[in-house]
């Protein structure tokens, strides 16, 4: 597999594929939990460098659930990460939580509907074909995509969306 992938295909790897993609290493974690935590070197990153994408987890003293969870934060991030300039397209439904495997598309949709709308919450609605009612429940469910959305909302002038 090549580092050349649609945004798109990087989410749809399988967790293998992204693994054999990605440099990972292991390494002890500091911080709280004292003589319990990271004994061993059960801390997990992963890194794909021709992204300029890396991720950490290190909350379990299992190096394989940390890498799991490395991996779902690798899919956000790229969803985070890469734009397409396609027209963004979502059949599925706007009330998916961080849990569901389908959520890093539905982040990397909204925030291609707002890259190309200027930022606009009116405008990105209206492309995805939502109502900004809707568009906002979902930002205000998930602090990281408001978080995104308004640094970028900021850089262009406008002012934040704030939570109610």
């Amino acid at each position: 597999m090549s580092i050349e992938h649609s945004r798109d295909e990087w989410l749809d790897f399988t967790d293998q594929q992204l693994l054999q993609l990605c440099r990972q290493e292991q390494f002890r974690s500091s911080g709280p939990g004292g003589q319990h935590r990271n004994r061993r070197d059960s801390a997990v990153r992963l890194t794909i460098k021709d992204l300029d994408v890396s991720v950490e987890a290190d909350e379990d003293r299992s190096q394989h659930k940390n890498k799991e969870q490395a991996v779902k934060r690798l899919r956000i991030a790229i969803a985070y990460h890469l734009r397409s300039d396609e027209a963004p397209v979502w059949n599925g439904s706007n009330i998916l939580n961080a849990k569901n495997p389908q959520y890093p598309k539905l982040v990397a949709i909204i925030l291609d509907s707002f890259a190309q709308n200027e930022w606009s919450v009116k405008n990105a609605a209206n492309a995805l074909g939502w109502s900004t009612g809707n568009l906002n429940k979902v930002l205000m469910r998930d602090q990281q995509l408001l978080a995104k959305v308004n640094r970028e909302r900021h850089n262009k002038g406008y002012s934040p969306l704030k939570r109610r």
